[in-house]
């Protein structure tokens, strides 16, 4: 695992985590390895009641605090608190760097190229 990845998971963020493991995937890879963390460290549904609809178990907010997929546009980034949260965790100025790095990648993987009159569902 690669220290971008390492340092995704000690700030719990499974989802951007697994999206840094293989940096030299395709983007497609690193979505779903991405996805692949942000269910393995989702908390596990109830034994007994109701699997849905339950406020505990939104899909959408499953695990991480700042990077979470959605149903609409893929990701959904909290920048600045990633930025704030880092800061507070990491004492290593280097892996400060690396966390503004990462974030630079995050908002390059939430643009989009496509002209807007051409896309569709929620970022269209």
């Amino acid at each position: 695992m690669n220290r971008k990845a390492d340092i995704l998971y000690r700030l719990g963020e499974p989802l951007a985590a697994g999206m840094f493991e293989h940096e030299n995937a395709s983007i497609v890879e690193r979505y779903g390895l991405g996805l692949r963390r942000y269910f393995e460290h989702a908390v596990p549904p109830p034994e007994t009641g109701k699997l849905y609809p339950a406020p505990e178990q939104d899909i959408w907010r499953l695990a991480g605090r700042f990077v979470r997929f959605h149903y609409s546009f893929s990701l959904e980034c909290d920048y600045e608190g990633l930025r704030e949260y880092g800061g507070k965790l990491l004492n290593d100025p280097f892996e400060r760097n690396l966390l503004d790095r990462i974030i630079e990648e995050l908002q390059f993987f939430r643009s989009s190229t496509i002209p807007p009159r051409y896309r569709i569902g929620g970022d269209g």
